[in-house]
C-alpha cells in the first residue's frame, strides 16, 4: 500500500552557536560561555585558547563579567573549592576581568551527572557571564 500526503513547508530557525550564547533582555546583552579544565588543572591548554580569544573580544568596557569555577565529585571538598577558584582566577586572569569577579563554587553545584565520565569532564569548568548595554555590544 502505498500512501502519499501533501507536502508543505515548515519555517526553520537557524541558530547559531553565538545567538545561542546570547540574549537580549531590554536594553541589555546577557551571554553566557563555558572554558573546560582538565581533570585537577587549571591551566589553560591549546583547545581553550581559541575559546578564551572569542569571548574576551565579546568584552566591552562597558561589560561587566562574572565568573564561576566548578569541578567534578571526585577529590576532597576543600580542594575542589580551591581548585575551582584558581580556574575561575585563571580565566579572569586571561580575558583581562577583575579577579575579584570570579569566584569557585567546587563541586557544590553539580552541574551534570558525575555517575559518568562524560558529565564529570563537563563539571570541570569555569562559566562566563558577560553582561553589556546594547549600545556598547560588540560588533560582530
Amino acid at each position: 500500500i502505498m500512501a502519499e500526503s501533501e507536502t508543505e513547508s515548515l519555517p526553520v530557525r537557524k541558530i547559531t552557536v553565538r545567538r545561542k550564547n546570547l540574549q537580549r533582555v531590554g536594553d541589555m546583552s546577557y551571554e553566557r560561555y563555558t572554558v573546560l579544565f582538565p581533570y585537577r588543572s587549571f591551566g589553560i591548554d591549546e583547545l581553550n585558547n581559541f575559546s578564551i580569544s572569542f569571548i574576551a573580544n565579546r568584552i566591552t568596557p562597558e561589560s561587566r563579567v562574572r565568573l564561576i569555577g566548578y569541578t567534578d565529585v571526585l577529590g576532597d571538598v576543600a580542594y575542589n573549592l580551591q581548585l575551582s577558584a584558581e580556574r575561575a582566577r585563571t580565566v579572569a586572569e586571561l580575558l583581562s576581568v577583575d579577579p575579584d569577579n570570579s569566584r569557585g563554587a567546587g563541586e557544590n553545584s553539580e552541574l551534570f551527572n558525575n555517575d559518568l565520565p562524560e558529565g564529570r569532564f563537563y563539571s570541570r569548568t569555569v562559566e562566563v557571564y558577560i553582561e553589556t548595554p546594547l549600545e556598547a555590544e560588540p560588533k560582530d
